[in-house]
């Protein structure tokens, strides 16, 4: 079976030239290494500066007030309004009141009479008397403005037969 395999076997002595090899230009374990601890020793060094960044910016962060144990307020008296002691802009101290006095001054300006300006003769009247003077009397409408000449087409009477396509028929205006 030996001899059967020798006369079978490719022989592969004449096809390999003698300077032929395997290519030495592939990246090596040396230079994979080089990377790795070129790498290790930027992370290092970026944690270094960032370490001096914090330690130099601490020490520019403003401190902390020392504060006295005694505190003055001032004083009110029983009868005064505690809210008229804080500075304004002033939160809304009671809603449901001040809405009612909102909606209770909307309820008097729609049902009375008034003057809104004295001196240019403007008044308002109450909103029941409003809108029986506007069922009598209309809306006031603008004056009406003259209407444009309605167009004419070719095809109507003392045009010449088959001008314009004939757009309407004859005797249609």
């Amino acid at each position: 079976m030996t001899e059967h395999r020798r006369r079978y076997e490719a022989r592969m002595e004449h096809v390999q030239r003698a300077d032929a090899a395997y290519d030495h230009s592939d990246l090596g374990a040396r230079g994979i290494i080089a990377f790795l601890v070129g790498l290790a020793m930027v992370v290092l060094f970026i944690h270094i500066v960032i370490w001096g960044f914090i330690r130099t910016y601490s020490y520019f962060e403003p401190k902390p007030l020392i504060r006295s144990s005694v505190v003055e307020y001032p004083t009110v008296a029983p009868n005064e309004d505690p809210l008229k002691r804080f500075p304004a802009p002033r939160l809304q101290a009671d809603e449901i009141g001040d809405m009612d006095q909102l909606r209770e001054q909307e309820r008097k300006q729609l049902n009375t009479a008034g003057w809104v300006d004295e001196k240019e003769g403007v008044a308002h009247i109450p909103i029941d008397r409003a809108m029986d003077l506007v069922t009598k009397q209309g809306l006031p409408a603008r004056p009406q403005q003259p209407q444009a000449q309605e167009a004419k087409f070719a095809s109507g009477d003392n045009s010449v037969p088959g001008a314009a396509g004939g757009t309407m028929p004859r005797g249609n205006k």
